[in-house]
């Protein structure tokens, strides 16, 4: 899927992509994000509505260069069962706020 934001191009991903890249499953990458592990998604796709005029949020998406980066990370720092060294969390959040930056955001 691409997008275009800030006048350029950009290719997404969806969070089932992203965990694909990561060698994950969704739910991890979800609960990463609940646990702040992972800041939440800088995009989404538009509110879908519902029956009775309630909503259901629009579905995380990544930008593919965040995409690949963050794969690179998991799969070179984050193991199942140990604890996530503090170095590879700064990392994570760096990342994340390079990309809102590039994207237009705080």
């Amino acid at each position: 899927m691409r997008k275009l934001i800030n006048g350029k191009e950009v290719e997404l991903v969806t969070i089932s992509k992203l965990a694909k890249m990561c060698g994950r499953k969704a739910a991890t990458i979800r609960k990463w994000e609940f646990t702040g592990i992972l800041p939440e998604a800088n995009l989404r796709s538009p509110d879908v509505p519902l029956a009775g005029g309630e909503t259901r949020k629009g579905f995380r998406l990544y930008t593919l260069d965040l995409a690949v980066r963050l794969s690179t990370i998991v799969k070179n720092d984050i193991f199942q069962g140990i604890e996530i060294p503090q170095s590879t969390l700064v990392k994570i959040k760096n990342l994340f706020a390079e990309e809102r930056t590039k994207l237009g955001g705080k």
